[in-house]
């Protein structure tokens, strides 16, 4: 997929709640703001961003209600830190945005506050080797052997209220009462920011005794052995 159109923004780099700054990184749409709730501020339309994602989770960044909307009036987009922490946007851009929307949750949005040349950034083919790393962890978790499977894990994972020890008990303790475990994966992407990495992908699992399917999210810092952050599934 290529650029379909560049975008003038405001941003800053978030931290903490109440500093007004615009957080940087991959984020996902979760929903469109209801027109009742628009002030003048944010002028003709909202989306709300999964701020704080996984990976603002795990490095502790705090806040929450970061939107993508609109403009009171067009020369505010003149001040480039004028947002409040939101990412302002035109009002003929963010309405242009909902034409390109389709499944919220699978509509990246990917902020920096600058291009860094040869820092990795934007939509990466599936084929290259994080692509790779992804079905290597498919078939390490296919194996039945939990070790392999648990080496991608980030130490400071959370997932389903577990950390990563209460969430190796559990999958240890899975591999053992299932005769087979079957992992596919389909319609792979992959998002690159300087950061971290987000794979996006439909997932078909099956054991012996449980089957479900559904589009998941892989958060992955790095390139060593502990790259997976957290993931988050959601049927489609």
């Amino acid at each position: 997929a290529g650029v379909v159109k560049e975008l003038r923004v405001a941003l800053g780099d978030k931290v903490k709640e109440g500093d007004n700054k615009t957080p940087e990184g991959i984020y996902f749409l979760e929903r469109e703001i209801p027109k009742y709730r628009l002030s003048a501020l944010h002028g003709a339309a909202a989306f709300e961003l999964n701020y704080p994602n996984p990976f603002d989770r795990i490095h502790e960044r705090t806040g929450h209600g970061i939107w993508i909307h609109g403009v009171d009036r067009e020369n505010r987009m003149e001040k480039r830190f004028d947002t409040q922490g939101c990412v302002a946007l035109s009002n003929n851009d963010v309405v242009e945005l909902r034409k390109w929307v389709g499944d919220q949750r699978m509509t990246p949005v990917i902020i920096v506050d600058q291009i860094v040349p040869g820092q990795p950034l934007g939509v990466e083919n599936a084929e290259s080797p994080l692509g790779k790393r992804v079905y290597e962890w498919v078939t390490a978790w296919s194996s039945k052997d939990p070790e392999p499977y648990l080496s991608y894990y980030h130490p400071r994972f959370r997932a389903r209220g577990m950390n990563f020890e209460g969430w190796s008990k559990y999958k240890r303790r899975l591999t053992r009462q299932y005769q087979s475990i079957q992992v596919g994966i389909d319609k792979l992407r992959i998002f690159r920011h300087g950061k971290y990495s987000v794979a996006l992908f439909k997932q078909v699992y099956r054991s012996n005794k449980y089957g479900s399917d559904g589009w998941k999210r892989l958060y992955w810092t790095g390139e060593g052995p502990a790259v997976i952050d957290e993931l988050i599934t959601f049927r489609n």
